[in-house]
């Protein structure tokens, strides 16, 4: 009997908006997938940040993501 598959996570996010019309967001992760055979599994790295402005008209929107996978 093959062993069951394994997935941890951890992941955090930190928001700031500074005055009334700039916001920024951070977010972070890391975890491991893993199944029976272990030929798919990996461990990811994740980082976003994003700003938003508002602007007469609408929205300006600016992120920013880097992902890792390794095995």
């Amino acid at each position: 009997m093959l062993p069951a598959n394994r997935n941890d996570r951890v992941d955090g996010s930190w928001s700031s908006p500074v005055g009334s019309r700039f916001s920024n967001t951070f977010q972070a992760g890391i975890g491991r997938a893993s199944e029976s055979t272990l030929l798919n599994s990996y461990r990811e790295r994740t980082l976003r940040d994003s700003a938003s402005l508002l602007i007469p008209g609408g929205t300006l929107l600016a992120s920013f993501e880097h992902q890792r996978l390794a095995q």
